[in-house]
């Protein structure tokens, strides 16, 4: 090895970190595989923080009468169509930590585990946080322009630091190689299956997802750390052409560029949305739910036709609620053979009173039951 071969190499690399230093870029670190950590993926306090925060939300909302309960939903800050328009915007970003039920809780801590902690260690703390929370606000966005629906979940921020894992991958990917790749393609297969999984069955808003995961992939662009080879001081020999491939993240400036052109674009398209909002008042979301009950007991769904209207007597618990949860008990009373108490169900719904078509099925029913009117 020739005399002075590793001091040049340290003052190489050292002229490098003055460079990055210069442009306002972090630490050079690395190096890095799509989603095997490496140095500077070890700690992910962000990670763990989120994890968290959904934890205890949960407890709260299981504490307060559970986290299914549609009106505990409401009052701690589940995202509702209406209620936004009427001013309560920090309904976009709280519902980030509210989950309904602990099988969506679960669901989503494993998402955010497996590609929190990739995208943390490769974007920064910081980065990663901007990710996720204004992916989770612009998905709250996108399903509150779809529809007036009641929403919880971190589902839009984990779709959001998926499609920025999916940016790292594509701007990276002449270094990362086939492994790069391979990934880039089992991570849009992966994507593809959830979305269709989650249009092929109710209850999953997949206007969140989409998004989330588009918002996150156009804020990582800019936010993306990019591989670098530098020289490798471990490498001692006679020439300077050994390298190793190092992350650079983006420059601090970028992060505040990002945060102001989100907040920007946010104002913009809350204001958009909710300027021809259709404004649905508690009442007709309910009315909603119990025309969704009556598509379920005309196929003689009576369990779920009985959650339904369930939840649009929490929303508004008028006498139309009553009077087809009467019915629904009815009919699957005599669908059991017990035909005394369900005669006096379906009695009391005629009594609540009933749409056309639901008194004529109640007393179509009365009638197979032998029961003169």
């Amino acid at each position: 090895m020739p005399r002075g071969a590793v001091p040049a190499l340290r003052r190489q690399h050292m002229r490098l970190k003055i460079v990055a230093a210069a442009r306002g870029e972090a630490e050079i670190y690395g190096p890095q595989l799509p989603g095997v950590p490496g140095r500077g993926m070890i700690r992910t306090p962000a990670t763990w923080l989120f994890l968290g925060a959904n934890i205890l939300m949960w407890v709260v909302l299981e504490a307060a009468g559970g986290s299914e309960d549609t009106r505990v939903l409401l009052r701690f800050g589940a995202k509702f169509g209406p209620q936004i328009a009427d001013g309560e915007y920090w309904r976009l970003f709280v519902p980030i930590f509210l989950h309904i039920g602990f099988f969506h809780l679960l669901t989503n801590s494993i998402g955010l585990l497996i590609f929190g902690r990739i995208v943390e260690g490769a974007f920064g703390s910081l980065n990663f946080a901007a990710i996720y929370l204004l992916s989770g606000v612009f998905g709250n966005i996108a399903s509150y322009a779809a529809g007036p629906t009641i929403g919880a979940g971190a589902s839009g921020a984990i779709f959001g630091i998926v499609g920025a894992y999916a940016a790292y991958l594509l701007l990276n990917r002449s270094t990362l190689g086939q492994v790069g790749r391979s990934s880039f393609t089992g991570l849009g297969i992966l994507i593809v299956i959830n979305l269709i999984f989650g249009f092929s069955i109710g209850g999953v808003d997949n206007w969140a997802h989409l998004g989330g995961l588009a918002s996150g992939f156009l804020i990582a662009l800019p936010l993306t750390p990019r591989t670098r080879d530098v020289p490798d001081e471990s490498q001692v020999v006679a020439s300077l052409r050994y390298v190793r491939p190092v992350l650079v993240q983006a420059p601090k400036r970028r992060w505040v560029e990002i945060v102001a052109l989100s907040a920007v674009a946010i104002g913009l398209m809350v204001w958009s949305v909710g300027r021809d909002y259709p404004y649905p008042t508690p009442g007709s979301l309910a009315q909603s739910l119990l025309a969704d009950a009556a598509e379920l007991l005309d196929e003689d769904r009576f369990l779920e036709a009985q959650r339904k209207v369930g939840e649009a007597m929490r929303i508004d618990p008028g006498p139309d609620a009553v009077g087809i949860l009467y019915l629904i008990r009815g009919l699957a009373l005599a669908e059991e053979g017990q035909y005394r108490p369900a005669e006096q169900s379906l009695r009391i719904a005629l009594r609540f009173g009933l749409s056309a078509d639901n008194e004529a099925r109640a007393l179509t029913a009365l009638d197979e039951l032998g029961v003169v009117r």
